[in-house]
């Protein structure tokens, strides 16, 4: 089992806010608190889980750029990359301090590295790993697989169970980033929330 206190800590000396949570509602409490002006969101099971997007589109103080339910949603994902706030999860945390994702469009990995002022990445304790071996493994073993399957991709992951390292159309995973620090000191901010959440 990774070691929560030691990932926080790394985080920190990283760089990164951090902010430790007993629930998801806990979490969305806090979110509803700092979270202001214009808003975008990275493709996340997580945030779904924890009723973020049925927040963002009710609350009449924040600007939604709505990518899942909009006439244009390729719009919205750049409109998201100069928002205010933008929150996303994460593939995996490492031990160490670090966020690694890998993406398809890459409009998730580009808002976390640069753009929007603040940006909040959510994360269940299942994501938590020692390092980042493990980080890859988990995203072939589980975030990729069971995302293509959430996706309807035609990707050979949803029938062998793990990556192929295919290079088909629908594969998503076109981008892997790992974010060592935040380069500005505490513009990313993560929240470890201490259920199981997302892939």
């Amino acid at each position: 089992m990774a070691d929560l206190l030691k990932t926080e800590k790394n985080l920190r000396a990283n760089h990164f806010k951090v902010e430790v949570f007993q629930t998801r509602e806990d979490a969305l409490k806090y979110l509803k608190k700092h979270v202001k002006g214009t808003v975008g969101v990275g493709g996340s099971v997580t945030l779904s889980q924890m009723g973020v997007i049925e927040w963002l589109r009710e609350d009449p103080e924040i600007h939604f750029y709505d990518r899942y339910n909009d006439i244009d949603p390729k719009q919205q994902l750049h409109n998201a990359l100069n928002a205010d706030c933008f929150l996303m999860s994460s593939n995996a945390v490492t031990e160490d301090g670090m966020l690694y994702n890998v993406d398809g469009t890459g409009n998730r990995v580009s808002a976390l590295t640069f753009g929007p002022k603040k940006v909040f990445v959510v994360v269940g304790r299942n994501k938590i790993v020692k390092n980042l071996e493990e980080a890859i493994d988990r995203v072939e073993r589980i975030a990729a697989v069971k995302n293509c399957i959430r996706l309807k991709k035609n990707a050979p992951c949803v029938k062998t169970g793990h990556c192929m390292h295919c290079n088909f159309d629908d594969t998503i995973c076109s981008s892997f980033v790992l974010t060592r620090r935040s380069h500005i000191k505490q513009r990313i901010e993560v929240l470890i929330v201490k259920e199981d959440l997302g892939y």
